[in-house]
């Protein structure tokens, strides 16, 4: 299907409108990619994943070396049309790729185009649909769907295409969990009954445990590549590159170096607790690892965020019964937020967690007057904002917003006037406004050697950097970020995590985090706020919430796999009492009850 011999793709970078350099993005691949198979590809940002995905639907061609599909060469243009129905693409952000004003509008844009017949679009259209489980929504507009669902609609959109290969670059990085699951099944429904061939860019490690074969990439270079075993089972490698492995994975990975006789790599849930449990039973019956040795940590456990929710600070904002509904002038209102009530103080670390639609990014601009409660009220500082001769930019200036895809929000010629921008439109001078957004950049990382260069010429994780920053510069007291991590690899996460905590204890501001990643929550947050169908389900700490796992699944909402780890130990009679939220913690509850049963005290 897919056969690549020696592909160079260069980019130019530029700076100041002056060609500064060329950039090597893919240095020499070669790969073969069988018909049918489901093919994952895993790199940090930069590695040359996107740009070698480009290749394979002609949006690129190469500098250097050979790219063939289904035996046609991209760079023949009289095959270009063929090539791009054979291989589809599915892009990150569906919003960037329907166009339709309704969902039957939008998938049949393809077919369309072929100047196929009004019956034989609508047979294409149905069958799209119909396989993405979406055909009760044909009417609808896009506008009306969740995130999942959208990329549903791109996804149907490709198939109405007939293509033989479909091509995803990060299709669930902006999704919550339940949707995540959705768009993956469908995936994996498409490979294994319609044989069609997958490509999956993806950045969490999980999606790519049932994949045929999965390519480890790094500065434009194939490093490894073979079954999710294989790549697992060198933890080393994937962490020279700077990249995750599963909760499970890690997990177990520990409990070998700490002398658990259990077999590695793992790659489930499922394998994990059998493996615990097989380990734990021999240890209980004495029959073998007599002299089991059970080394000292070399992560030192720290109990989880979840034990801090009690600390005071002084108090920012409050909202009390907020209601607002979307449409509610036409007669035909969407009611989203439904009576929340909430506290926000200095030094809190808030994670906002639920589904798409759940009313979390609606809340997020309420807390800085984008958009007005229907009833219901906000204090800043125990200022009501709604009052009339209160100043609203002097809240815009307090509470700083972050939005999904926050790359969108650079817009200057360079990086430094692109955080200069807010401080200026505050009325600080132009000497004032490079002061602070100086001392911005440099507290989020960038090198003043980036000032002069243009933001889009940045990495992924750069312009997070460069977005936050600009937010930063106008010195707020509370930072709303929603999903800032979705899209960049667990290097660049971890690092703009690490800068959010630096921030939040230089400057004592609170971080309120809207997220889908639950295992970013329970690392970073020492709170949890869950919303669902407009309402707060459950607010307390990591801990308390994440012990709740029935009530979160039963609203479609994840928890951390060392949670769902942990509680399904305990149900085979493994002796923890409550079950985990983090690695460190999971570790060291296993391995002290393996020493307890041997009548051994374990200090770490």
């Amino acid at each position: 299907m897919i056969n690549i011999k020696s592909l160079v793709h260069n980019y130019t970078v530029w700076e100041d409108d002056n060609k500064k350099a060329k950039k090597t993005a893919l240095d020499g691949i070669s790969l073969d990619i069988p018909s049918g198979q489901f093919t994952a590809i895993l790199g940090p940002n930069g590695s040359g994943k996107s740009t070698l995905a480009k290749h394979l639907n002609v949006l690129l061609l190469p500098d250097e070396g050979t790219v063939w599909i289904d035996g046609k060469n991209t760079e023949d243009q009289e095959k270009l049309w063929e090539i791009r129905s054979t291989v589809g693409m599915v892009f990150q952000n569906p919003d960037n790729q329907i166009i339709g004003t309704s969902v039957e509008e939008d998938v049949a844009f393809g077919p369309e185009n072929k100047n196929l017949s009004s019956n034989v679009i609508q047979k294409k259209v149905a069958d799209s649909l119909s396989t993405v489980g979406l055909l009760h929504r044909r009417k609808d507009s896009p506008s009306r769907l969740s995130g999942g669902q959208k990329q549903k609609v791109a996804i149907a959109g490709v198939l109405a295409e007939k293509p033989g290969c479909i091509v995803l670059d990060e299709p669930t990085a902006m999704m919550d969990p339940k949707s995540r699951r959705e768009v993956l099944e469908v995936v994996h429904r498409l490979n294994r009954e319609s044989k069609i061939t997958i490509v999956l860019i993806t950045h969490h490690t999980e999606e790519v445990m049932q994949a045929d074969n999965v390519i480890l990439m790094d500065k434009g270079q194939i490093l490894a590549q073979g079954t999710p075993e294989k790549i697992f089972g060198d933890l080393e490698l994937l962490h020279q590159v700077k990249m995750d492995v599963p909760q499970v994975t890690e997990l177990a990975y520990r409990l070998k170096e700490r002398g658990v006789p259990i077999d590695v790599p793992v790659l489930t849930e499922e394998q994990l607790v059998e493996e615990v449990i097989k380990a734990y039973s021999k240890n209980l019956e004495g029959k073998k690892n007599e002299n089991m040795l059970l080394k000292s940590s070399q992560n030192d456990f720290e109990p989880s965020g979840s034990m801090q929710s009690e600390r005071k600070g002084k108090a920012l904002l409050k909202g009390e019964n907020l209601r607002f509904c979307y449409g509610s002038d036409t007669g035909n209102g969407h009611t989203i937020l439904d009576d929340v009530s909430f506290g926000i103080q200095e030094g809190d670390f808030i994670g906002l967690i639920g589904n798409s639609g759940s009313g979390k990014t609606t809340l997020m601009k309420h807390l800085n007057g984008l958009l007005k409660a229907d009833s219901g009220t906000i204090y800043f500082e125990n200022q009501n904002i709604y009052n009339k001769k209160y100043s609203l930019t002097y809240l815009r200036k307090e509470v700083g917003l972050v939005f999904q895809y926050p790359e969108q929000q650079l817009f200057g010629k360079t990086v430094l006037l692109d955080a200069m921008f807010g401080p200026l439109n505050l009325g600080m001078t132009k000497e004032e406004a490079g002061i602070s957004a100086k001392e911005s950049l440099k507290l989020v990382g960038m090198d003043e050697s980036c000032y002069k260069m243009s933001p889009f010429d940045l990495s992924g994780g750069q312009k997070r950097c460069v977005a936050i920053a600009g937010v930063l510069a106008m010195h707020p007291k509370i930072l709303v970020l929603d999903e800032p991590a979705a899209g960049l690899d667990p290097e660049t996460k971890k690092m703009v995590f690490e800068l959010l905590e630096k921030i939040k204890k230089k400057r004592n501001i609170a971080v309120v985090l809207v997220s889908h990643h639950m295992e970013d929550v329970a690392d970073y947050a020492n709170k949890v706020w869950v919303l669902h169908e407009g309402k707060f389900q459950l607010t307390g700490s990591p801990k308390e919430i994440f012990s709740r796992t029935e009530v979160l699944r039963e609203i479609g909402i994840g928890v951390p796999q060392v949670t769902s780890v942990t509680k399904k130990l305990m149900q085979e009679g493994f002796p923890i009492k409550n079950p985990a939220v983090t690695v460190s913690e999971a570790e060291e509850m296993i391995v002290q009850n393996f020493y307890l049963e041997r009548g051994e005290q374990h200090d770490s």
